[in-house]
């Protein structure tokens, strides 16, 4: 049986998500290329018919700078980079950040330019390093 705290908790976290849909209808007004936590819940629940407007490389400014940000979903990776002509191909000089427990990786960066080549480093439990390049994006090529 439900008792009233339950009750409070369960509406508590429906007001949470409802203030979370809010904004992100908000930032998606404004084009808002990030992964945000609505995102990350919606892709969670495999509900975010759109998560492919957000993963990949998007060129935007973030807080005045001009640069591209990156965004992969690698759930069993231990890590993941983005490498490149613009750091030497190197695994370790681009580490991407982990977004809590969703899977996904983003970077935003401004070392890589347009028509520059570029895969993600995906490093495996077991230490091994895979370069792959997202079959989504048709091209491992900077466009924009």
């Amino acid at each position: 049986m439900q008792t009233a705290m339950d009750k409070v908790k369960k509406n508590r976290r429906r007001i949470a998500v409802a203030r979370l849909w809010d904004k992100e209808n908000t930032m998606r007004k404004t084009k808002n290329k990030k992964i945000t936590e609505v995102d990350r819940y919606l892709f969670g629940n495999g509900t975010h018919y759109e998560i492919y407007e957000k993963l990949g490389a998007h060129p935007m400014t973030i807080n005045g700078k001009k640069g591209v940000y990156f965004a992969v979903w690698a759930p069993h990776a231990a890590s993941v980079s983005l490498v490149g002509d613009f750091n030497g191909w190197n695994p370790d000089a681009n580490r991407m950040t982990p977004l809590e427990d969703s899977g996904i990786y983003e970077i935003f960066t401004n070392q890589i330019k347009k028509n520059e080549l570029y895969k993600y480093a995906v490093t495996t439990h077991s230490g091994k390093v895979l370069f792959k390049a997202r079959s989504e994006e048709h091209t491992s090529e900077l466009q924009s």
